[in-house]
C-alpha cells in the first residue's frame, strides 16, 4: 500500500490523504492531490 498526503507546514495537520496500491506510480497519487494546492504552496517529495 501506498500513502500520499498533504500536510501543513505551520501546525503540522494532515490535510488530505489518497492511499494507493503498490503497482500505483507515485505521481499518479500527485495527480490526485495536485487540485489541493494553492498558488504559492511549497510541495516537498522524495525519491522513494
Amino acid at each position: 500500500m501506498k500513502l500520499a498526503g498533504l500536510f501543513s507546514l505551520a501546525s503540522g495537520a494532515v490535510l488530505h490523504v489518497l492511499l494507493g496500491s503498490l503497482p500505483h506510480q507515485d505521481l499518479r497519487l500527485l495527480r490526485g492531490l495536485w487540485e489541493q494546492l494553492n498558488p504559492g504552496d511549497i510541495l516537498l517529495g522524495d525519491r522513494a
